[in-house]
């Protein structure tokens, strides 16, 4: 992994590039992962489905739910590692 240094004037894109230096991703974890290479991210904020129930939530038990998140969770620990 290249060594990518943040500074104020740095270009942030607007899509994910290999060369990016910042680079937020507006898409679901499953359709843009799969293409990231691996120990490219120093820093990953997600926002994954967190099961209180919102009215956009499909209601299901606590072990789908973690099952469910856990390629998701593989692929940024790779992503980052």
């Amino acid at each position: 992994m290249q060594n990518r240094q943040f500074t104020s004037d740095a270009a942030i894109n607007d899509s994910f590039e290999p060369n990016a230096t910042v680079a937020p991703v507006h898409r679901d974890a499953p359709e843009i992962l799969p293409g990231m290479p691996s120990q490219y991210a120093q820093l990953i904020i997600p926002s994954p489905p967190y099961h209180i129930e919102k009215s956009y939530e499909a209601r299901q038990e606590v072990d789908n739910y973690l099952r469910s998140l856990r390629p998701i969770l593989e692929d940024l620990y790779c992503l980052a590692f």
